[in-house]
């Protein structure tokens, strides 16, 4: 799906000159139009399914009186979420329900072919990847088997190189350009190349034409966790506990790597041929050492305080694990509304829906984990040793010992790509050396 990047002072100067008669209660300015306009049941930005609005630095997208001090190396990306250095604020919101871009699955939706003091041990992370050499992965050197998927910027081929199989990302440089989607994708490789878990997707390679990069990662044939829930309507707290485990110990890593993923969801959650997870889609994640500023990731996701846009820490990984939670064990997420302003007022006021049965075990780790006051919310610490996960051995789930509660049909992996795949990837319309230079 297309990102829509509108200039924010654009977007409310048309909307109240052009849809709207003027009168004496009409904003006089564009920040009080944006603050008129956020708190009206017409809200322009959050109907649009995953928009980019930017707006200038001094004129910021909320009044926040409230100062907060950061050094400048606090940030990886000082351009997105520095709030002293940024020419911008972001707001990048993605869809729920689509298949993502980075998917390394073997069945997706769009796809043609169908703090208190405690002693803890950290999970010890296996280590870094090493990318394959450039030479090794190229067009020449790989039997593309079938396409696996599609998205806006890109295709995902199944691909196999000495007998083993990879998802092969192909990411048109045109499109990245001309919608402004260049510092996305390079974020995401270089999240991917500096992270090695089980229940992350490995990044193997990379390389490029004139026209495409190319990312060549995991072939994870299982499918969405998302279309398991669907399929079976609603999961037990047996099978929700297992892939919820699986997940903490993800962010466990990925924040001691000072990493905030910023989109869990079952729609980046994939399933392996064991029916083991795999986390994927790192575009919105950042490396994020203390506060992050930019207002991005799924609307039924977000933490209260990325919403209130005054900045927020990798605490707001752990409220979106409670509303993944509740979703696996209820069917559908907590905050679900009729209109975008509903949904955000019902997660600044955690207005959740407790008429479902559920364990007052599974009950009591959901709320802990929503509490809209960051400093109240379960820790990883609280997370792991609570009651509702007593049954988990965390140390044998890491070593993939324990049986996952589904294993996926195996996929068909007979080639059907008759394209001219070398053919196709080739054409000639405009060169991006420069700015794709580190693929």
């Amino acid at each position: 799906m297309c990102t829509q990047i509108i200039p924010m002072r654009d977007a409310i100067s048309s909307y109240f000159f052009s849809n709207t008669k003027q009168n004496s209660n009409s904003p006089q300015n564009w920040d009080s139009a944006f603050h008129y306009l956020y708190n009206s049941n017409d809200n322009l930005f959050m109907s649009i399914p995953n928009i980019k609005i930017e707006a200038p630095i001094d004129e910021p997208i909320f009044n926040n009186n409230t100062p907060l001090e950061q050094k400048n190396d606090y940030f990886s990306d000082k351009q997105m979420d520095h709030p002293s250095t940024a020419s911008t604020h972001s707001c990048i919101l993605s869809p729920r329900h689509s298949s993502t871009e980075s998917t390394c699955v073997g069945s997706i939706e769009h796809s043609p072919l169908k703090q208190t003091p405690f002693i803890f041990k950290t999970s010890t992370p296996p280590p870094s990847p090493q990318l394959q050499s450039k030479s090794e992965f190229c067009l020449s050197n790989l039997t593309i088997k079938r396409m696996i998927g599609t998205g806006h910027f890109a295709h995902v081929y199944l691909a196999e190189l000495d007998k083993r199989l990879y998802a092969i990302k192909a990411i048109d440089k045109k499109r990245l350009v001309s919608e402004q989607q260049i510092n996305h994708v390079h974020n995401e490789k270089h999240i991917l190349e500096s992270v090695s878990h089980p229940f992350l997707v490995k990044l193997w390679g990379t390389f490029q034409t004139n026209n495409y990069i190319f990312l060549a990662m995991d072939y994870v044939p299982g499918g969405e966790l998302f279309s398991l829930i669907q399929k079976k309507k609603r999961l037990s707290e047996e099978e929700a506990k297992f892939y919820a485990a699986e997940i903490v110990l993800a962010i466990e890593y990925l924040h001691s790597m000072n990493i905030t993923y910023r989109d869990l969801k079952p729609e980046n959650i994939i399933l392996d041929d064991r029916g083991h997870i795999k986390l994927i889609d790192f575009g919105f994640a950042k490396v994020v050492k203390e506060i992050a500023f930019t207002l991005c990731g799924t609307p039924d996701y977000l933490a209260p305080e990325i919403i209130r846009a005054r900045g927020y820490t990798k605490a707001v990984d752990w409220w979106s694990l409670g509303v993944l939670i509740y979703e696996m064990i209820v069917g559908c997420a907590p905050f679900a509304a009729e209109t975008p302003i509903e949904l955000y007022e019902n997660i600044l006021l955690c207005d959740v829906n407790w008429l479902y049965d559920m364990s007052k075990e599974a009950k009591d780790l959901i709320q802990g984990l929503l509490q809209t006051k960051p400093s109240e919310r379960y820790t990883l610490e609280d997370i792991k040793n609570h009651p509702w996960f007593s049954s988990i051995d965390f140390d044998q789930l890491l070593k993939l010992n324990i049986d996952p509660p589904f294993v996926p049909e195996k996929a068909d992996m007979s080639p059907i790509c008759n394209q001219d795949i070398n053919h196709h990837f080739h054409q000639e319309y405009e060169v991006y050396d420069d700015r794709f230079a580190s693929f």
